[in-house]
């Protein structure tokens, strides 16, 4: 139709540029000439330059591409499809493709596991003071306060360097294979032994008398008597240990390298302290604190668990043990000092709450320890 229109209105040649020019504007106006049944527009030939200089009509805006987004969506549908497996793990991660606010319980994760209550004060079972266990007394306050009083004045032996250097083949096998060379770089085991041995006193006094006990079952009989029972047999570990290592004056092993590889002027060589070496009294005071750690849980079912009470035991041992090797490693005792003081802390830890307080069995009501004022000291007598 376009042809004969052009044929029709120009029959000659086009040999001039009026013509092309109108041959161009009557191109561009193709799509309204397709329309059927429409009037075909005629514009005089003065406005044709202008019909040619007009930009073409603008094309229809493109459809949004959707094809990215759908693909986008399906990768997502496929991998919560993947998710919803028998797997345990992979379906608690369906709720990340959720659209809810708040995740709710669904057949793909079950429901909730129900958290554990947080212990509150008075939520333990109490415990009761057995009637055949012997309280604290009068004797047992006497021999704490004489206990803590000659470990205090046992630090005011003198020295004496030249009472006690020889060693044995097994110190000097501990002093060779345990320590390192150099005396700095064995003060990390004397700073764990401080800790440990913190923790070991701290843990009959503090997490099983006053928390456990006291704030957690509201025993408050219960919670006087641990405490005062394990400061009775700290009492006396100290007093044994302060009077032995003051009187028995020993050089603790790092005194052999004063004034060679250690300076003379640093305190440790030039404080009474270097003398204090036999027995340990880390490793004393620390197994005598586990060892009545042992004995309150095996009498109270503190934590009302066997297993749990058992476990507590066994670390509390198993600290001591290690703050008395830390004592050898860090140059502070040889191996028959920490072996010497973890004997007697073990036997005071045991021996101080089962023979003075708990009883042994059916003995327990015939148990009397009683401390009579004798001159020229203290007469410490039990009945058993």
């Amino acid at each position: 139709m376009t042809s004969e229109l052009l044929r029709s209105t120009f029959p000659e040649p086009m040999k001039s540029p009026l013509a092309a020019l109108a041959l161009l504007a009557l191109a561009g106006a193709r799509p309204a000439l397709a329309v059927p049944n429409a009037p075909e527009p005629v514009e005089p030939a003065s406005t044709g330059l202008a019909s040619a200089a007009a930009p073409p009509s603008s094309p229809p805006a493109p459809k949004p591409d959707t094809s990215s987004a759908k693909a986008d969506t399906d990768d997502d549908a496929k991998l919560a499809e993947e998710l919803l497996t028998d797997d345990a793990e992979a379906s608690d991660l369906v709720w990340l493709y959720s659209n809810a606010d708040e995740y709710a319980p669904s057949d793909a994760t079950g429901p909730p596991l129900p958290a554990s209550e947080l212990p509150r004060p008075g939520g333990g079972s109490p415990r009761a003071w057995d009637p055949s266990w012997r309280k604290f007394g009068t004797g047992n306050y006497v021999l704490t306060g004489v206990g803590f009083g000659i470990s205090l004045a046992s630090s005011l032996i003198p020295a004496v360097p030249d009472r006690w250097r020889s060693t044995s083949q097994l110190d000097e096998w501990g002093r060779r294979t345990l320590s390192p060379t150099s005396y700095d770089d064995s003060r990390w085991a004397q700073d764990v032994s401080d800790v440990l041995l913190s923790f070991n006193i701290a843990f009959p006094l503090v997490v099983d008398s006053l928390i456990v006990a006291y704030w957690y079952r509201k025993s408050p009989v219960v919670a006087q008597q641990i405490a005062l029972i394990s400061a009775e047999a700290f009492a006396v570990t100290s007093m044994l240990q302060g009077t032995t290592a003051g009187f028995a004056s020993r050089e603790r092993p790092y005194g052999r390298d004063c004034g060679d590889t250690i300076p003379s002027e640093l305190n440790h060589c030039e404080e009474d302290r270097r003398y204090r070496s036999f027995f340990s009294g880390h490793a004393s005071v620390s197994m005598t604190m586990a060892a009545t750690t042992c004995s309150h849980h095996l009498r109270h079912d503190l934590f009302g668990s066997p297993l749990a009470d058992g476990l507590t035991c066994g670390v509390a041992l198993s600290s001591a043990a290690t703050v008395a090797m830390m004592r050898v490693v860090g140059k502070q005792h040889y191996l028959s000092d920490v072996m010497t003081g973890t004997l007697v802390g073990a036997l005071s830890g045991f021996g101080v709450p089962w023979l003075l307080h708990y009883g042994m069995g059916d003995r327990a009501s015939e148990l009397s320890v009683q401390v009579d004022p004798s001159s020229p000291g203290l007469n410490l007598r039990g009945v058993f």
